[in-house]
């Protein structure tokens, strides 16, 4: 496994079923079919879910996966919980359980850093933002974890 922004993830098959059972409750309906994110900072799994009543894009990793990144999903989960909606992501709901963790997230067209015209559309986006490369941090969030 290399570090950094190529990192490969886990295939969906390689979450515990358990885990996998309840991102897909979490959902609704019965799973249909996974389109991995591949690449990454995270090691753990990465990719959009869909079923047949509905499409999250899914962060998971299992217990018995990399730490670091089951620690950092976990606070990724604590503070998306504090942040508020204007500057956060739509939270469809989380899974924590003894054999993983998982971040349901509203999937949203785009493209993954790193593939082509990537840029052409984060640019614009950093620029609507006012991107500022220190935001203040809100009130309540919690910091994450330090190694």
């Amino acid at each position: 496994m290399n570090a950094g922004a190529d990192r490969l993830r886990p295939e969906w098959s390689a979450l515990p079923l358990l885990l996998r059972a309840r991102i897909v409750d979490a959902i609704g309906g019965r799973f249909v079919r996974d389109a991995p994110a591949q690449n990454g900072f995270s090691a753990g799994y990465a990719g959009v879910v869909t079923t047949t009543r509905g499409t999250a894009f899914v962060k998971a990793c299992a217990h018995d996966g990399h730490q670091d990144s089951l620690a950092y999903l976990r606070a990724e989960m604590r503070v998306l919980a504090v942040l508020p909606s204007e500057i956060a992501p739509t939270v469809l709901g989380d899974v924590d359980e003894p054999v993983g963790a998982a971040l349901l997230l509203a999937a949203i067209d785009g493209r993954h850093p790193g593939t082509p015209g990537w840029s052409m559309t984060f640019m614009p986006s950093r620029s609507a933002f006012g991107f500022s490369p220190r935001p203040p941090r809100p009130s309540g969030c919690p910091m994450p974890p330090t190694a």
